[in-house]
């Protein structure tokens, strides 16, 4: 004689509610024995083992009728095809899921260097960029990004305005959309394998500040030209702005950012 076991020893067993047992008997999808006199349920192993499958579609986001089929009117094929498809699924899902935990990483460790070394020149290779969008300004550049912006890929890019020394003056030359090249090798995002690869002098200096594009550029950028000299190296004359983090009690135009000044 085969062991049964209680609605709720199922219940505690799986961990679910004896509620959702009931509704997926309700659904056809488990039938256990019913005492005829007391209305008691009672499940038996094969019944345990039909449910261990039946969780297992649920976790896979199957629904109730997607799963009735697979058990009462289905086949192998079938199965096989609806597996084949949730594979895909998650395996989409978990690519994105590596994208935003990359892009928690990256921001932890901007808030760390921020932290540390906020105002600091430090001399470093220029880090090599995708450039997977480039506008007049801010505006133009996202008039043009719509995919950009609806798809993973924007998590871990880069937005970057351009400036460039002309004369006594500082002026925004460009706005872009950049993807550093060491994330297109770890992840393979890019769909268009043409986007040109910023071409830039071997070296820059990489300073961290809070940067606000809303004053006067050309009193917030010289000051970071001196503290290249001091050190002896020579600005090109073009100005990276990296938007690094939006945190800001006072002014909601004013953000941490990581300035790329090329040097020779």
């Amino acid at each position: 004689m085969s062991e049964n076991f209680k609605i709720s020893e199922i219940a505690r067993l799986f961990g679910i509610s004896s509620d959702t047992l009931r509704f997926y008997e309700k659904k056809g999808l488990v039938k256990p024995s019913v005492n005829e006199l007391n209305h008691y349920r009672s499940y038996e192993l094969t019944d345990i083992n039909l449910l261990i499958d039946i969780l297992f579609y649920r976790r896979l986001d199957l629904s109730l009728q997607d799963i009735h089929t697979i058990l009462y009117q289905g086949d192998l094929d079938q199965l096989q095809q609806t597996l084949t498809i949730k594979e895909a699924e998650i395996k989409a899902q978990i690519e994105e899921q590596k994208l935003i935990l990359k892009k928690l990483a990256l921001t932890a460790q901007n808030v760390d260097e921020i932290k540390a070394a906020m105002g600091d020149v430090k001399i470093q290779p220029m880090p090599a960029y995708y450039v997977l969008l480039r506008g007049k300004n801010e505006m133009a550049a996202y008039r043009k990004s719509k995919r950009i912006f609806a798809s993973d890929i924007f998590d871990v890019c880069q937005l970057v305005g351009v400036y460039h020394q002309q004369n006594d003056l500082i002026v925004q030359s460009a706005f872009m959309i950049l993807l550093e090249k060491q994330m297109e090798d770890e992840f393979h995002l890019l769909k268009d394998k043409t986007c040109p690869l910023l071409e830039e002098t071997e070296l820059c200096a990489r300073i961290l500040m809070k940067f606000n594009d809303h004053k006067d550029i050309k009193a917030q950028i010289e000051p970071l030209f001196q503290k290249v000299k001091q050190k002896g190296y020579q600005p090109t004359g073009t100005i990276y702005i990296n938007y690094m983090l939006a945190v800001s009690e006072t002014d909601a135009s004013e953000y941490y950012s990581e300035i790329l000044i090329p040097v020779k």
